[in-house]
């Protein structure tokens, strides 16, 4: 019994280092808190879900326009293409804070059950490495910028048939419904 004691009580001083090792550290509290940084992932992929689908709408509005028979290099049409722009760089941004948090509650979570070391900066090249980031990039980056407008044609079966880049980018767009699952 007595020996037991001493052994839990040298156990507990032991923790209590070891949590004292971890929270000493000049870098926020939040960081080392697997719980505040599953909320703060879900709240920035929200985000990014929002702000994708965003940009998608802002491509269904240039599309329809076209579809009505509108001049491609209206003002409308361009307003619609900035916003798209402006929301997309919003979305990537989010995503790109959603795999760093993502990546630092795996590391938590090792150094938690593993004791490994715990490094709470991400580097753009662990993302690239370690994450889907880019490949999410490439999914929801793809759109038509202000003053960019084109059209090619192809033959299907004895028909010649021109697509438009507003069609064919709001098509790509649509691809961005991943985010609300993601999110």
């Amino acid at each position: 019994g007595e020996s037991m004691h001493g052994e839990t009580k040298q156990r507990s001083k032991e923790v209590d280092a070891a949590m004292k090792n971890f929270t000493g550290s000049s870098e926020p509290k939040w960081k080392k808190n697997r719980d505040t940084i599953d909320h703060k992932t879900r709240v920035w992929a929200g985000w990014a879900g929002f702000w994708g689908i965003a940009g998608w709408c802002c491509a269904i509005g240039q599309n329809e326009l076209i579809l009505e028979g509108g001049d491609p290099k209206a003002p409308v049409q361009e307003v619609l293409k900035g916003a798209n722009l402006a929301v997309t760089l919003l979305s990537a941004y989010c995503i790109w804070e959603t795999n760093k948090l993502e990546i630092l509650f795996e590391r938590v979570t090792r150094y938690i059950l593993c004791n490994q070391h715990l490094e709470t900066t991400i580097s753009f090249s662990t993302l690239a490495t370690e994450s889907f980031m880019l490949l999410e990039w490439l999914i929801i980056l793809p759109h038509l910028p202000p003053y960019c407008t084109f059209e090619f044609g192809a033959t299907s079966m004895g028909n010649d048939v021109v697509y438009r880049g507003e069609t064919l980018m709001c098509l790509l767009n649509s691809l961005r419904l991943y985010l609300l699952w993601r999110s």
